[in-house]
């Protein structure tokens, strides 16, 4: 195979992965959980373009946009928390916060790291204002 026919099939491989990536970003804005997140940012490149994908500007963006609407869904969820925290539910703020934790933050461990060392740290933060915040109630002893 010629050298341009080479060129030309790497080129329009990497001008699909730039295409899928494009129409990744878009179905991430509409994405309401981290595995739809995860989901909509999993764009693969042909065999050919695999070597190079990462260099395709769109790439980066969706990571970027990933990473951002990631963060976006975890604000909402620390909120709700907070929100749940002053109302003194604590029976719905534990079952929230057990909720988020099993569904949602344990898959920002490998993709999105910093997102879930500002999760843990964040609920942990008003997990611990909760606490303060209740008034305690003297358990009897078995």
């Amino acid at each position: 195979m010629p050298a341009s026919a080479a060129q030309f099939l790497l080129e329009q491989a990497l001008r699909r992965y730039a295409a899928d990536c494009r129409d990744a970003m878009t179905r991430l804005r509409g994405s309401r959980t981290i595995e739809e997140v995860k989901r909509a940012a999993d764009v693969h490149a042909q065999p050919i373009a695999r070597a190079v994908h990462r260099t395709v500007p769109e790439h980066r963006a969706l990571a970027a946009a990933a990473q951002q609407r990631a963060e976006e869904i975890c604000r909402g969820h620390l909120q709700h928390l907070e929100q749940l925290a002053k109302q003194d539910e604590a029976e719905a703020f534990s079952l929230a916060l057990e909720r988020y934790r099993r569904r949602d933050w344990q898959l920002l461990r490998g993709d999105f790291p910093r997102v879930a060392g500002l999760v843990d740290r964040e609920s942990r933060s008003i997990e611990h204002a909760f606490g303060e915040e209740r008034p305690r109630v003297a358990r009897p002893r078995p």
